[in-house]
């Protein structure tokens, strides 16, 4: 994921090794865009989403879902839950670039993009 946003200068990773941690850093630096695994070491990614979406600093952010799990009802009860977008793994580079740019306008030059990974 690092070598591909790198591929858009005006992204800034900022990147999280436990599920924990990223809560914290979403609510701190209110990323533009939340990237996020669902299965990380300490905590489900479902109940990060389910964090995220009730917490009032972190509500806003758009989360996309990144993971290998693509049944079609994991993928229709995250959205349900509040996820924005669903990639699956392998990871398809185009469209996440296609993401990424439907995402973000031009007029901010910096996006910051958070990353449980």
């Amino acid at each position: 994921m690092e070598r591909i946003i790198a591929q858009r200068k005006e992204l800034r990773l900022i990147g999280a090794e436990r599920g924990r941690i990223g809560l914290e850093m979403a609510g701190e630096h209110s990323p533009d865009l939340i990237l996020l695994d669902l299965h990380l070491p300490d905590i489900s990614g479902q109940e990060i989403l389910d964090r995220l979406k009730g917490d009032p600093r972190t509500a806003g952010i758009p989360v996309v879902i990144v993971s290998a799990d693509a049944t079609p009802g994991q993928i229709e009860r995250l959205l349900a839950a509040g996820a924005n977008s669903y990639l699956t793994k392998p990871l398809d580079i185009a469209s996440i670039l296609g993401l990424f740019d439907n995402t973000f306008t031009k007029s901010s030059p910096v996006h910051t993009v958070e990353i449980p990974d």
